[in-house]
This record gives C-alpha cells, sequence and structure tokens, in this order.
C-alpha cells in the first residue's frame, strides 16, 4: 500500500527546519561567551518543543559507582523518574550513568569539529552502567525460597518470575556505554559520508540539519524532510528503556560514606 503525503506534517516539520537554520545563520560570528548558543538552539527550539514535558534535556556531568566523570557534556537526555543533582537551578547537573538515556553533542559544524565529537565520547567510555542484575536474581532467589516454605504461592513464584525477567534485562544494560549522538547545524552533505562516519564507532548516530541527513548505527539512514522524525523516533527508543531503569533505585550502588 503507498501511503499518501501528509502535506501538514511535512509543512511543520519543514517549518521547524526552518526555525533552526535561519535562528542558526542569525548567530553565526559570535563570541566565545556564546559558544552554547548552538546547544540552547537545539534544545529549547526543538527538543524542548517536540517531547513531552516530563522529559528533561540539560547540560552537566556524568559520573558512575566507580567516582568516574566525564566532565561537561552538552545535552544530556535523562530518564524522567532518574536522580540528578544540581547545585543552582537551572544550572549544570550531576547524573548518575544508570538514570541518563543518551547524550548529544551539538556542533556548529561537524565536519570541522569532529575531533570535539571523539573527545566526548572518550569522556563517556570512562562511565559505565551498574544496574545490578545480581541483586534483582538474589531477590527472586529469596521469594522462591519463602514461597517454598509456604507451599509455592503462585503469587510469589510471579513476583520471582518477574524479578529475573528484569535480572536479564539490566543484564543487558549493565557495562554498556551510553549512547552518544552527534548534532551539526553544518557539516556533511552526503548521506553516505555520515553513515562512514557512523560506521567509525564513535557515535550512535548524527544528524546534519542543514542538510537534512540522519544516519544511525542501527542501519538506519534517511535524508529530507524525515531524517528529522527518524532522528526524534531514536532518540524516544533510548527514554522507552526507562523501563527497565526506573524499577529499583540504583543510588544504592554508589558509596558516598567516609
Amino acid at each position: 500500500m503507498i501511503l499518501q503525503k501528509n502535506d501538514i506534517l511535512a509543512n511543520r516539520v519543514d517549518a521547524l527546519f526552518a526555525l533552526l537554520t535561519e535562528r542558526h545563520a542569525d548567530g553565526n560570528g559570535m563570541n566565545s561567551v556564546s559558544v552554547g548558543s548552538e546547544r540552547e538552539l537545539f534544545v529549547d527550539a526543538l527538543l524542548k518543543n517536540v517531547f513531552p514535558p516530563h522529559y528533561r534535556f540539560s547540560t552537566g556531568d556524568i559520573t558512575s559507582p566507580t567516582a568516574a566523570r566525564t566532565g561537561e557534556i552538552d545535552v544530556v537526555l535523562e530518564y524522567p523518574r532518574g536522580f540528578s543533582f544540581p547545585l543552582l537551578e537551572g544550572g549544570p547537573r550531576l547524573y548518575l550513568a544508570e538514570d541518563v538515556a543518551a547524550v548529544i553533542e551539538v556542533k556548529s559544524n561537524l565536519s570541522e569539529q569532529w575531533g570535539e565529537v571523539k573527545s566526548t565520547a572518550e569522556k563517556l567510555d570512562l562511565v559505565q552502567r551498574n544496574n545490578m542484575p545480581q541483586m534483582y536474581t538474589h531477590m527472586a532467589d529469596q521469594i522462591e525460597a519463602g514461597a517454598m516454605s509456604v507451599g509455592e504461592s503462585d503469587t510469589l513464584v510471579e513476583q520471582a518470575r518477574k524479578l529475573r525477567t528484569i535480572a536479564t534485562q539490566t543484564q543487558q544494560l549493565s557495562g554498556q556505554k551510553i549512547p552518544l549522538y552527534a548534532v551539526g547545524f553544518d557539516g556533511w552533505n552526503q548521506l553516505d559520508a555520515i553513515k562512514s562516519k557512523v560506521e567509525e564507532g564513535v557515535v550512535d548516530g548524527i544528524f546534519v540539519i542543514n542538510h537534512k541527513l540522519y544516519a544511525s548505527s542501527e542501519r538506519t539512514a534517511t535524508a529530507g524532510l524525515s531524517s528529522m522524525l527518524t532522528f526524534l523516533k531514536d532518540i524516544q527508543a533510548h527514554f522507552e528503556k526507562e523501563k527497565i531503569n526506573k524499577t529499583f533505585p540504583q543510588m544504592i550502588s554508589y558509596n558516598i560514606n567516609t
């Protein structure tokens, strides 16, 4: 079946592209004090407007249970039910690695600033998630033992089964690096070029706004207006993993006592 083009949606996405490119062009030549303007424009004009209000896109540092630290990251996508710690309202935050869905590096020109993206990727390699699958397995073992002592309670057996499922899911997340996406207002102008950069393994996806190009490590590559929708869909997919993350607060794996 051939779907009819939805001009209503196409016009709205085209307007978002125009808004981003025009406002970025207005800011060209900005001084070093305004170095974060691309990031703020992308977050305020697109991410905060498109995603529901309970999603938070902020800047800050990420730390892990091993006390590793990334340094400041452009845009941190935070699980809505996760924890993060600001010093000042509206200022940079400190994030726990397990409560970060993904991060985005925003550049004026990706091809010229690719070295900065690689530097961010190296920082992210320092922090790894510890979603503690062994904790869920231990809890399941205890519940099953209790079920046997009371005569195989169906309720307890079902609780244990759910915990083992969570243990399997969190095992898949533990040790994984945090996904990194690179967004450029300008950069490579050929889809094959950004596909090749993604295949290097430095980032999980590249979105070039001015040329309407997007490619990801999931072998998704799109050009034109649909590039924005595909990028947003991939970002949303990382938020969906909150179903695993939210089951138990991960702060218990962080030792802050002297």
